[in-house]
């Protein structure tokens, strides 16, 4: 299952980094689709991967989260929930001295919602998302539901 990645592009929360396909510089993207309630499989799928690829040149690990649904006046509040819940994550990462949390928790807020619709995102409140794009741009794998960190491990043992 290789097919082109749709493009998008979306700013993370606590960089406004831009992270997305067409990517400036060739890295594999492991995104996790997830809301709150499968947050924390998206956080152990994030470690799980981390605790065997650290180097953050070659991989980027982004969890998205379709805030489509909150009312224009109140995003500001949704920005900084999402920024705090950044900033707690960030503070049980355990890193190396010099090492950015930035690089290893990359939250995208999806405020249209075009990027789940795109990638045709359905109901995540059970089971996350986790969808893998190569180098190239290609979406080589997608599942949703139980066991996504091994199924990461693995997918990307071909790919770095």
């Amino acid at each position: 299952m290789s097919k082109p990645a749709p493009k998008f592009q979306l700013a993370a929360t606590s960089t406004e980094r831009i992270v997305g396909v067409p990517y400036s510089q060739p890295k594999v993207l492991v995104l996790l689709f997830q809301d709150e309630n499968t947050a924390e499989v998206a956080r152990e799928v994030n470690q799980t991967i981390r605790a065997v690829h650290e180097d953050v040149e070659d991989l980027i690990v982004a969890t998205l989260v379709d805030m489509s649904g909150v009312p224009r006046f109140m995003r500001k509040m949704g920005q900084k929930m999402l920024l705090k819940a950044y900033q707690d994550a960030a503070e049980k990462i355990e890193l190396a001295d010099g090492v950015d949390p930035a690089d290893f928790i990359v939250l995208l807020p999806d405020w249209s919602g075009d990027t789940f619709r795109i990638f045709q995102v359905g109901d995540v409140s059970r089971k996350a998302l986790m969808v893998i794009i190569d180098h190239e741009g290609n979406i080589v794998f997608r599942r949703q539901g139980g066991n996504l960190g091994k199924a990461a491990l693995a997918q990307l043992d071909k790919l770095i």
